[in-house]
């Protein structure tokens, strides 16, 4: 058992306000280098505006609180103008760290920027959204500053526990692992029957393309759907000795989801049941237009669980449709324990700041949540979207998912991996095994 670093946090009485948030962004620290607060420690933090006179306590300045955020009648929203003039360095203490680090004391606001990442709190700014109403990548700190693929959060937590502990290197207490996840956004190749064929006459007419309707048309009647892909995700895990999890849209009609609640309850049964007769995971995908609608969230869920049995707590949001400011909220008052949606579809990095699974925290309530949140830097789709977004090589694509798998060894963080059910093609198919064997068998996966 690891033995605990016990010390003693006082803060500045002009932060008392924000206790809950401090206390949060100490709790990750904490949790991840095995420390412990403690009134009679010896060893002494203060975080406050200003150094005491006359105090031989470890200085940990502040600025994002409270000159950051606005105390509204919905929750913490950021302020604007305060927040702008911190992230700029224009603060009492510069909210990112320095490019090289201090010999003595810390130089930022560590603990502020790790709220400032794991909640999410720029994300209640309106900044406009992209195509599909989401948050955009480009508006967040992490990627104006070009530090999306390291993360923020775990490199302050890495620097505050260096402050208190007086150690150089501090150790994690948290260990490297992989959680492969796979959304079911179709059953089989197809929705309706005629789907494939339709398609493939779009891609032949419009499109011009005849490669892309044979794949297509093989992919929607031929490939084994969902048998095949189902197989072989599951297989690849059990031989790395990790489990799958499987994340399944509830009963909906919405043009945004997939209808196979309703028209293939039968099949999707026989699939969950595959499942978890092979000890993986089954979870729930909550559809378009659920995020932020938590009758709707709970409606879809009722419905599935209804369909397959017994009760899901692990899954992803749709579309990666999400709000901080109302899905945790929903996910926490519905029982689930596990969400993996935080993660842009356009870049590779860690959306929450943190390669580490963490709890939630609520914006409207101020409190921490009971359900973990762990970013998803690697994302089948990111790579390869026939135009959405990008479409790279399968070199370059693992080269730069190797990048996050690297970060996440580093900080002994948890690798979270997204390849959906019915990648039967290349470039994702091949991508998947590559990846996962840089995951276990590091240099392995740059061969093809």
């Amino acid at each position: 058992m690891t033995r605990l670093f016990p010390y003693h946090l006082s803060l500045d009485p002009e932060l008392e306000a924000f206790r809950s948030e401090i206390e949060f962004a100490f709790d990750f620290v904490d949790q991840n280098y095995g420390l412990v607060r403690s009134s009679s420690a010896a060893r002494k933090v203060y975080y406050g505006l200003r150094a005491l006179d006359g105090h031989s306590d470890i200085y940990c300045p502040a600025s994002l609180f409270p000159t950051g955020i606005d105390v509204a009648d919905d929750g913490l929203r950021p302020a604007s103008d305060g927040l702008r003039c911190i992230e700029n360095g224009k603060g009492r203490a510069p909210l990112l760290p320095p490019e090289k680090p201090l010999k003595n004391g810390l130089g930022y606001d560590a603990p502020g920027l790790i709220f400032h990442q794991l909640s999410r709190l720029e994300e209640r700014q309106s900044v406009g959204s992209d195509p599909y109403g989401r948050f955009p990548y480009d508006a967040t700190l992490a990627a104006r500053t070009r530090r999306y693929n390291s993360p923020l959060a775990d490199q302050a937590a890495e620097d505050l526990a260096r402050l208190i502990t007086g150690d150089v290197t501090p150790i994690p207490v948290t260990n490297f692992s992989v959680v492969p996840t796979h959304d079911v956004d179709k059953l089989r190749g197809y929705n309706y029957a005629i789907d494939p064929l339709r398609f493939a006459l779009g891609d032949m007419v419009k499109r011009h393309d005849p490669a892309r309707a044979l794949r297509r048309l093989h992919r929607g009647y031929f490939a084994g759907m969902p048998w095949s892909s189902l197989t072989e995700l599951m297989s690849l895990s059990e031989h790395y000795g990790v489990r799958s999890q499987f994340y399944f849209i509830g009963p909906s009609w919405a043009s945004e989801d997939t209808p196979y609640g309703h028209t293939m309850p039968k099949l999707l049964k026989q699939v969950v049941n595959a499942i978890r007769k092979r000890g993986h995971i089954v979870g729930y995908h909550p559809g378009h237009g659920t995020f932020n609608n938590a009758e709707y969230w709970r409606s879809q869920r009722d419905a599935l669980e209804a369909i397959i049995g017994g009760n899901l707590r692990h899954g992803r949001q749709h579309r990666l449709e999400y709000s901080f400011a109302h899905t945790p909220d929903i996910w926490s008052e519905n029982d689930m324990i596990f969400d993996c949606t935080p993660a842009f579809p356009n870049a590779t990095g860690f959306r929450t700041g943190t390669c580490r699974p963490h709890n939630a925290y609520s914006l409207v309530h101020r409190r921490s949540l009971p359900v973990t949140l762990l970013s998803t830097p690697i994302q089948d789709f990111a790579y390869f979207s026939n135009g959405k977004y990008r479409d790279m090589t399968i070199d370059a694509a693992v080269q730069e998912a190797r990048q996050a798998i690297d970060v996440c060894r580093r900080y002994r963080g948890t690798v979270c991996i997204l390849q959906h059910l019915g990648q039967v093609h290349d470039p994702a198919r091949s991508f998947y095994k590559r990846v996962l064997t840089e995951c276990f068998e590091p240099g392995l996966g740059e061969k093809t």
